[in-house]
């Protein structure tokens, strides 16, 4: 006899075992009976699962254990904001769509502003990686798209500042001018009093 199937090997068809119905319906035969589809039943999904950032590698090593404090890494993503020394350059950003059921289908694009030309190509991998980044500001644009293609209004932002070397911050170079300027006075200065000396001494003579 022909029955309806809740088992998952249901889902495998038989071939040659389909018939449209008159009501626009499709029987279609299983190993384990016969299903029963309706096409017009079929509604497109426009749930759009709320995305978020969850981790962050640097130099491959997640945020949450750079510090003892285990809420900094919280901190971090409600101020939006994540102040980095210029060592810790290569960076690995993680995100969610925190939908479970098609996660594998469910696709990121991403966009770091100050680095990249343009928004990534939508893909299923949820991660974005960075490798050497020059000291600077930066923001981390990231957006999902359902299995249907739909675009999720929410777009995650992260503020980047991956702080210069002490060389070569403003206040260095502020004293490299000093410096330079003291050794040429200096050399100015010796350089007068020499042509004075000798100049005194020519009179004299």
């Amino acid at each position: 006899s022909l029955f309806l199937s809740n088992n998952t090997l249901g889902l495998i068809y038989t071939e040659g075992c389909a018939k449209l119905l008159s009501d626009g319906r499709l029987a279609m035969g299983t190993l384990h009976g016969m299903q029963v589809f309706d096409p017009k039943a079929v509604k497109p999904n426009t749930n759009v699962f709320p995305l978020m950032l969850t981790d962050v590698l640097v130099n491959g090593t997640s945020l949450r254990y750079l510090t003892e404090d285990s809420d900094l890494f919280q901190r971090y993503l409600r101020n939006d904001k994540l102040k980095l020394s210029h060592t810790q350059n290569s960076l690995t950003f993680c995100f969610s769509s925190c939908e479970y059921l098609t996660s594998g289908i469910v696709k990121y694009s991403f966009f770091l502003e100050g680095y990249d030309g343009q928004w990534s190509e939508p893909q299923s991998s949820n991660s974005a990686r960075y490798k050497n980044l020059r000291p600077g500001n930066y923001i981390l644009h990231v957006r999902s798209f359902s299995p249907e293609g739909i675009q999720n209004e929410h777009e995650v932002t992260l503020n980047i500042t991956i702080s210069h070397p002490w060389w070569n911050t403003w206040w260095a170079w502020l004293l490299y001018i000093l410096f330079i300027a003291v050794v040429l006075w200096t050399f100015w200065h010796h350089y007068t009093q020499v042509s004075a000396l000798k100049n005194k001494i020519a009179l004299e003579t």
